[in-house]
């Protein structure tokens, strides 16, 4: 394991002391190598950097130290590209722009870049974009009216990339930047960013209010509506259908218990209907097959009256006679 350590000067620390120094560091690990990259900086002026490049893919031992400057006062970041390297960021409070380089692989962080680039504001403060060209007295006018109301506040001094996504952080003021990788690889194109808290990013500030459930009204206190719309969705589904099951279930047990009190009670025989004509006699209002089968029935009660009635005047002929004298004898 190796410890770089800077002691500084104390002439510097002394003249900035209400300025708060810059110390940053990135690592990366080649997925093929299996070597490690570590690189550190630090500043009491932002003039001024010392720079500490470990890189094992030269020498497993050796760390090199050596002392950037720069003409005006420059913000330094070092970012981990995960497996990939390191990117080192620097720009100007009122500058119009962020500029980032790429290490080589098996170089050291001083003159040898892998790929070097610009990133300016949009004037409507929602987008980030490359931009290598030299720009016009206005358009650098207009960059740099953009770029001091996101950069220039804060310092933003280290960073990582994760899921193709660039992490900027500054410690000093709580803010957090990020944007999409994909900015590098197009120039055309332009790229919203996120500028937010620090804590509100590693959800330091976030409360846990506890949900206080009223019986009376069925009413809570106000939680925010995060949940997705699906669940919403799948509870009003639920409900529809528990509504129809249960409407099923009520034709269901009123068609069961219709059926079982026709059983139970049998359709009466409607008495036949009559009809009065304008003579007043009543004309029977039956239907042919009723009618049939009560004029079977009639004739066969007819026939068994006939026989019942010849057996008896076989029988009894003379009691016969006597009624049947009285019948016509009327005078």
């Amino acid at each position: 394991m190796t410890v770089i350590q800077w002691k500084g000067k104390d002439e510097e620390s002394k003249n900035n002391a209400n300025q708060s120094p810059i110390i940053s560091m990135a690592i990366s690990i080649n997925e093929q190598t299996n070597k490690t990259r570590i690189y550190c900086l630090k500043s009491y002026d932002r003039l001024t950097y010392q720079i500490g490049d470990y890189n094992q893919e030269i020498d497993m031992n050796e760390v090199k130290i050596f002392t950037g400057v720069h003409e005006e006062n420059q913000i330094m970041g070092a970012i981990s590209y995960q497996n990939k390297g390191i990117i080192s960021s620097f720009y100007g409070k009122l500058s119009y722009r962020i500029k980032m380089y790429k290490f080589e692989e098996k170089q050291y962080g001083t003159t040898n870049f892998e790929w070097k680039k610009s990133l300016v504001v949009d004037s409507g403060l929602n987008l980030i974009y490359q931009f290598d060209e030299t720009p016009s007295v206005q358009q650098q006018q207009e960059f740099i009216k953009s770029f001091a109301q996101i950069f220039g506040p804060y310092s933003f001094t280290y960073g990582f990339v994760d899921k193709g996504q660039i992490y900027l952080f500054s410690s000093h003021d709580d803010k957090v930047i990020t944007f999409s990788m994909d900015i590098f690889e197009n120039m055309e194109q332009k790229y919203p960013f996120k500028l937010q808290s620090y804590r509100d990013f590693i959800n330091c500030n976030k409360k846990i209010e506890p949900i206080i459930i009223d019986n009376k009204h069925n009413n809570g206190t106000d939680v925010p509506n995060n949940e997705p719309k699906e669940f919403s969705t799948t509870i009003l589904i639920i409900i529809v259908a528990s509504i129809i099951i249960f409407l099923l279930l009520i034709v269901s047990l009123v068609f069961c218990l219709r059926k079982k009190s026709g059983k139970k009670n049998p359709v009466q025989k409607l008495a036949p209907k009559q009809q009065i004509n304008l003579d007043g006699t009543s004309v029977s209002m039956i239907s042919p097959t009723k009618t049939t089968t009560t004029t079977t029935s009639t004739a066969a009660t007819m026939n068994e009256k006939t026989i019942s009635n010849s057996s008896m005047i076989s029988r009894t002929p003379s009691t016969t006679a006597k009624k049947m004298s009285k019948i016509y004898n009327v005078n």
